[in-house]
């Protein structure tokens, strides 16, 4: 059960793009919604302009809700064209706020949305609803991004030329790391050329006036710890794809995964929505939000409520 937000601009294209090679056309129903985003004026205005200004609003507000109808009936086509199960949708309200509730209520596993939209009063996938999905939405968050240097055009080319995929996955021995493995070896249907598993290494802050040699001892554990998530998740990923890389650093946690993800040229990243981990790790809020900002690819955020 998926929500695809559209609002008919190159990255949404884009994320439908990613959600049919990530997803089984046979497995998946798709709801394709778009929202009709409320025209906001000043009573000043309406005032000023009288009944001609009045008009005028109406006649806006029905331009905008014929083109979210048009988006969405454009992009069901599309999927249906894919082999998907769709359906169209438009809403009206603010978009964040009615996409989550529209999750919420349909008790979707999935949402897929696009890093950036149109811009200006016909779009609704802008950065900040992105970002207040990976932040509040219950499900899963899926966020098609541009590949580095790449149009969401050239993007969605270079993708469907692609027959396998590479994907980076961000562990740190919590739950949350445990699903997003989980949700990469259910995805059968997608087809993995590699995975590269990505564990970063607490960064020691060392108090004032203290010994730094005093933490030799709790940085070799920390680091013999990272090295076994790694093996450890290595092992249990074997068959999922037929090359598998491992990298245990001290890092950002961000930071090694974007750049993991830029030098390996992955398609895909997946982080956990839980927070501490083994290594008191938090690969939700900051660094989930970091990575859905910065990463040269897509990347999804996965909760263990939509597994």
């Amino acid at each position: 059960n998926v929500v695809l937000a559209t609002d008919g601009s190159g990255h949404s294209r884009l994320a439908e793009a990613v959600l049919a090679k990530v997803l089984d056309p046979s497995k998946t129903k798709v709801t394709a919604v778009s929202v009709s985003a409320p025209i906001v004026v000043g009573m000043g205005t309406i005032a000023g302009g009288g009944v001609a200004a009045v008009g005028g609003l109406t006649e806006l507000y029905d331009a905008v809700k014929v083109a979210a109808e048009r988006f969405a009936e454009e992009a069901t086509e599309r999927l249906r064209g894919k082999g998907f199960d769709a359906e169209a949708v438009v809403l009206e309200g603010d978009a964040a706020d009615t996409l989550i509730e529209f999750v919420e209520r349909n008790d979707a596993h999935l949402v897929v949305i696009g890093s950036r939209g149109l811009g200006g009063i016909a779009s609704f996938l802008l950065g900040s609803v992105a970002r207040k999905l990976v932040s509040r939405c219950p499900s899963t968050v899926l966020i098609a991004r541009a590949f580095e240097g790449m149009s969401p055009e050239e993007s969605i080319e270079a993708l469907n030329a692609k027959a396998e995929l590479d994907a980076v996955v961000a562990i740190d021995g919590s739950d949350g790391s445990k699903v997003a493995m989980r949700w990469i070896q259910q995805r059968v249907s997608m087809p993995l050329a590699a995975l590269h598993v990505v564990c970063a290494e607490p960064l020691g802050v060392i108090p004032a006036g203290i010994d730094p040699s005093a933490f030799a001892q709790v940085y070799e554990f920390d680091h013999e710890k990272a090295r076994e998530l790694v093996a450890e998740a290595a092992e249990e990923l074997v068959g999922r794809a037929p090359s598998i890389d491992t990298y245990a650093e001290i890092a950002r946690p961000s930071t090694l995964i974007i750049r993991v993800a830029a030098e390996t040229k992955s398609d895909l990243i997946a982080v956990g929505a839980s927070r501490h981990g083994t290594l008191e790790r938090i690969l939700v809020g900051s660094v989930s939000y970091e990575v859905a900002t910065s990463a040269p690819c897509s990347v999804v955020v996965v909760r263990p409520e939509s597994i």
